[in-house]
């Protein structure tokens, strides 16, 4: 349905702070108020259509002839991704895109280091949805190394034939990410049979370490 895959870079240091979006933000990554700001974002369909999702108290809706739905801050990371002693910021944001029903959800991944003054894009990235297949089962930050598993058997633009039904989803794709010191390249994908599964209001397992 959508995707969205801008590989970058990452750069920062320090202990791993997971940020409710209640919670303010601002002294936590030099000021920055990760509920407050703008993100571009490209949808799917109508040519890749463009927008900056201006995200007031974490939360921003959208209405569309094509589509409505809404983003959603779901939490920030803080920890050192390249190992370089300066930390880089994981921005998760849940986005929930509704037709004549909702998808769901997927995971949109904005991953920042702090350049100066001003916050420079490293990595962005949406995954599948629940609804329809793959959606987030895990994501995983690790020394240079992300991972992530998505349900279903997903190519790379998060399209796939395990769905059997909406929310019903067959095997899952690992995907690992490495820093290669100016951004992070797909080094694996691998598929793992697993039986058919209902993920409906399925909650991701995320893991961030120094």
């Amino acid at each position: 349905m959508k995707f969205l895959l801008l590989p970058l870079l990452f750069l920062l240091s320090a202990a791993v702070h997971p940020l409710a979006p209640a919670k303010n933000v601002t002294d936590d990554f030099h000021g920055i108020d990760f509920k407050n700001r703008s993100y571009p974002y490209r949808f799917s369909w109508g040519k890749h259509k463009r927008i900056n999702v201006r995200l007031e108290n974490g939360k921003y809706e959208y209405d569309f002839r094509d589509e409505r739905g809404w983003f959603d801050l779901s939490h920030v990371y803080i920890t050192d991704l390249t190992n370089d002693g300066r930390p880089e910021a994981i921005v998760m944001i849940w986005h929930v895109a509704c037709g004549v029903s909702c998808d769901g959800g997927s995971a949109l991944f904005c991953i920042y280091s702090f350049d100066h003054h001003r916050l420079k894009p490293l990595w962005q990235y949406e995954t599948g949805d629940l609804a329809y297949g793959c959606g987030l089962k895990s994501f995983t930050a690790k020394r240079g190394t992300l991972t992530l598993e998505l349900f279903g058997r997903c190519s790379p633009w998060n399209r796939t034939a395990s769905s059997t039904g909406k929310s019903q989803i067959k095997d899952l794709t690992r995907v690992t990410l490495k820093s290669n010191g100016t951004r992070f390249v797909v080094r694996k994908r691998k598929f793992v049979s697993v039986r058919e599964s209902r993920v409906l209001n399925y909650e991701p397992q995320i893991n961030v370490s120094k």
